[in-house]
């Protein structure tokens, strides 16, 4: 909690260049991508929200950062360019070029049992979060957490139903 009880939340944040080359970013989407999730309006990350927006993702995707290294993996780079192709930001002092993300290679899709039912995680809404992953956010693999054994398994009905998802 922030200042004066307020509930803050960060659902978005990106880390670019990373050591080793590569962008990271975290999203916070507590009930899965979903078009009966997905919201026109933009989402502020607000306590208890169930929605997202697209614009959260053109957020991730057109982050825009500098590499001061001279080891520059081209394959997951793309420089941003005015229309003679050629790099925009580069400058003599310092040698920076703006790069933007444009793409993820790979998500880690995380089934937030707590905030969804076991009975909300189907195999078919699962489906459908990694085919929006792939369309807002380029990612061509996808890594599925399990749930966790935490203080959401209250019942051994409960304890069946994560058995049953992981």
């Amino acid at each position: 909690n922030g200042r004066g009880g307020i509930n803050l939340h960060n659902c978005l944040s990106v880390a670019a260049p990373i050591r080793g080359g590569g962008v990271s970013a975290f999203w916070r989407i507590a009930t899965l991508m979903s078009k009966s999730t997905r919201t026109p309006e933009p989402n502020v990350c607000e306590h208890k929200s169930k929605t997202w927006n697209e614009r959260q993702a053109l957020t991730l995707v057109d982050h825009q950062y500098s590499d001061h290294s001279n080891e520059l993996d081209h394959r997951y780079f793309h420089p941003t360019t005015n229309e003679e192709n050629i790099p925009l930001g580069v400058s003599s002092k310092n040698n920076t070029l703006p790069y933007s993300v444009t793409a993820f290679d790979a998500i880690v899709l995380r089934l937030n049992h707590g905030w969804l039912t076991i009975e909300q995680l189907t195999k078919e809404r699962i489906v459908e979060a990694i085919n929006l992953s792939n369309k807002y956010l380029g990612a061509q693999t996808v890594i599925i957490s399990t749930l966790p054994l935490n203080n959401n398994v209250v019942t051994p009905s409960h304890w069946q139903g994560i058995a049953k998802i992981n």
